[in-house]
């Protein structure tokens, strides 16, 4: 009965911490490809490249920070 109630606590957790990495990882892919597509609008529109991959890159740069480990437990801490 306790070995099951462990193993319950152990793996539920486990399963929630997988379920996390995948749903952060499926985030910053999409923060990097909208970041891909707003390089190519603006190069499309004009922009020089290098002007282009700066914007994009401060485009991003917010929505990966929020994405990092280190910001999530400092937001974790924040909210405590």
């Amino acid at each position: 009965m306790v070995a099951r109630l462990i193993w319950n606590a152990v793996s539920g957790g486990t399963k929630l911490l997988v379920k996390s990495y995948w749903a952060v990882r499926r985030a910053k892919g999409r923060v990097k490809k909208s970041k891909k597509d707003f390089c190519r609008i603006l190069t499309q529109a004009g922009l020089p490249k290098e002007a282009a991959e700066r914007l994009a890159d401060t485009y991003a740069a917010p929505g990966l920070e929020v994405l990092s480990v280190r910001k999530m437990i400092e937001l974790a801490r924040e909210f405590d």
